[in-house]
């Protein structure tokens, strides 16, 4: 296995948090229209990998977009 600098793995995260926002607004655009965007500004401050992965997984099970709210808000869905 390869040395990877501590800078690279800043990158690295750094990536993956930006890639996992844009699969999050994509992902909400396709199943709950354009008028995602008020939910994108609270989602956009988000820097855990952990955590944005769990809402990107929630936007395929849930069936409201308050779901995903409460999920960004902090609380849990109740699906």
């Amino acid at each position: 296995m390869p040395y990877i600098s501590s800078v690279e793995r800043i990158g690295y995260r750094q990536g993956k948090v930006e890639g996992r926002k844009e699969a999050i607004g994509l992902g909400l655009s396709l199943k709950f229209g354009d008028d995602v965007s008020l939910l994108m500004a609270p989602i956009s401050e988000i820097q855990d990998p952990d955590r944005l992965l769990t809402i990107m997984n929630a936007i395929f099970t849930t069936c409201s977009i308050e779901e995903i709210r409460q999920l960004v808000g902090g609380k849990h869905c109740t699906a």
